[in-house]
């Protein structure tokens, strides 16, 4: 496990690169869900398998849950990890995606084979619920490929596709979780097929990927992975859920034009609507998706059925975990606050106000504790930004 992290800590310096090659046979591996067609790397000894559909998005309900995709009845050309879910990406400030997005991509050493089968790390990307992708632009494998490790990343879905939680069969919610439990069984069930050790799989996140690791942690039913690694996230974060707001699909609907009065009117007319009109429309109201707490449903698949602070599953001490983080991790947000505003915030007491069900009195005295801990007796300035980003 310690391999696996030191790894992964690589993939973060640096993979902004091109791979994509055709040098060499082009591999097929026969899975359980029929033939695929890969690449051979061109930048270390490696094929890479890019683009499989694990799942479909029900288009009448693409707020709903995922299915399974179909087997395949010819060879699958595994070539393209370009698919993107719905979303304004964060490099350009611009909105992309399609809803044709489940997709896995599989890196696999040449060393790997039926009778050296490799240990597997499966990667959750981070950024909110929001945003982000599984393509090698940010999440490519070439450092790992030299730890003799197959690497698996996916796509899924995010923002109001992925996390609006309505409490009714058709819109449940923690639908990109369960697009992620989906990916998790075509992994367990496939993984051999590339030379995998379907026995070996560490799943890996950063930041709100971190928190979906820890939620499959505490609420799966089936062993799908051995071990886990969190980086700078776990489930009890505060942030990392939020109450669910039922009237979302009547704020977007009003918003793009529709006279829909209620839930079920508007989630059709939202359903015809372009995936990019949908996010640009979320963008402006302001609209933040988190996972939540799921309702008992007839005919409904629940996930997170409990706050995290409430779980007690004793199994979670069988399998091994690893946490990490960075010193200063909020330093980055108060960049952007202009030093001359840094005097009217009021950061502790703000956060614990949003985190902690405290009366006016016991809310002070907790501020002033929490804040003498961090920057002693000196007030909240530009001079001590670093020590409250702790």
């Amino acid at each position: 496990m310690r391999n696996i992290y030191y790894a992964i800590l690589l993939v973060w310096f640096g993979q902004i690169y091109n791979v994509c090659g055709l040098s060499g046979t082009n591999p097929v591996i026969d899975t359980k869900v029929g033939p695929i067609r890969g690449l051979r790397g061109t930048d270390g000894d490696y094929s890479m398998f890019l683009g499989i559909p694990y799942a479909v998005v029900n288009k009448t309900n693409p707020f709903g849950v995922s299915l399974r995709h179909p087997k395949f009845r010819e060879v699958f050309d595994a070539f393209d990890d370009s698919a993107i879910c719905p979303q304004v990406e964060e490099f350009n400030n611009t909105i992309v995606g399609t809803l044709d997005c489940l997709h896995i991509n599989i890196f696999v050493p040449n060393s790997a084979s039926p009778n050296n089968p490799l240990p597997v790390l499966v990667y959750i990307y981070g950024g909110i619920y929001m945003i982000g992708f599984a393509g090698r632009y940010l999440y490519g494998p070439r450092f790992l490929m030299k730890q003799n490790i197959i690497l698996v990343t996916f796509n899924y879905r995010l923002g109001p596709y992925g996390f609006m939680c309505l409490d009714t069969p058709d819109v449940p919610g923690n639908q990109g979780i369960k697009d992620q439990k989906l990916a998790l069984k075509w992994i367990k069930e496939n993984i051999e097929a590339f030379g995998g050790n379907s026995n070996k799989i560490t799943l890996c996140g950063s930041s709100s990927g971190a928190i979906t690791v820890d939620f499959h942690l505490m609420y799966s039913h089936e062993k799908l992975f051995d071990q886990v690694i969190m980086q700078s996230g776990t489930a009890l974060y505060p942030w990392s859920m939020l109450q669910p707001d039922t009237m979302v699909p009547l704020k977007l609907s009003k918003h793009l034009g529709s006279t829909a009065t209620t839930i079920n009117e508007a989630l059709a007319f939202l359903a015809t609507v372009s995936p990019n009109i949908l996010i640009a429309a979320t963008s402006e109201l302001g609209l933040h998706f988190r996972p939540c707490v799921e309702n008992d449903i007839r005919n409904s698949e629940k996930f997170i059925y409990d706050y995290p602070v409430n779980i007690k599953k004793p199994s979670l001490g069988n399998v091994p975990v690893l946490l990490g983080c960075n010193s200063h991790e909020a330093l980055a947000s108060f960049e952007i606050i202009p030093p001359e505003n840094f005097t009217q915030i009021s950061l502790f007491l703000d956060n614990l106000d949003q985190y902690f069900n405290l009366d006016s009195e016991e809310l002070m005295k907790v501020q002033k504790i929490i804040q003498h801990f961090y920057i002693g007796d000196e007030k909240i300035s530009v001079e001590v930004k670093s020590e409250s980003a702790n």
